[in-house]
């Protein structure tokens, strides 16, 4: 995500004219957010109990497996739909994020 190389078929991608490229930013950009945004209303009840009850994992060891992953799968979710948003609209804008990241990888 950070790369803005994700969901992508760059040969196609970098092949086609931008008006092009702006209709399957708009369709990445709806597909991640269902998919997120599914994840964390359908998984933000189960993730909250766990976490209240500090469900534990139920075997002999018994850690606080599920009271911890859980809550981390949802706020991961909401994270990667945040950073869909940023780079939908640094692409709407004409920011191009992935030269963006390789001069940051560069001067790392």
């Amino acid at each position: 995500m950070q790369l803005d190389q994700h969901l992508r078929i760059t040969v196609l991608y970098d092949a086609s004219p931008s008006w092009l490229k702006r209709v399957f930013d708009c369709i990445q950009l709806v597909c991640v957010l269902t998919y997120c945004l599914a994840v964390s209303w359908f998984g933000w009840p189960s993730s909250w109990k766990a976490l209240a009850t500090w469900e534990r994992f139920g075997t002999a060891w018994n850690p606080p497996i599920p009271a911890t992953v859980k809550p981390a799968i949802v706020c991961a979710a909401l994270i990667i739909a945040i950073y869909a948003i940023i780079n939908f609209v640094k692409n709407m804008r004409g920011i191009d994020t992935r030269s963006l990241a390789e001069e940051k990888g560069r001067v790392d």
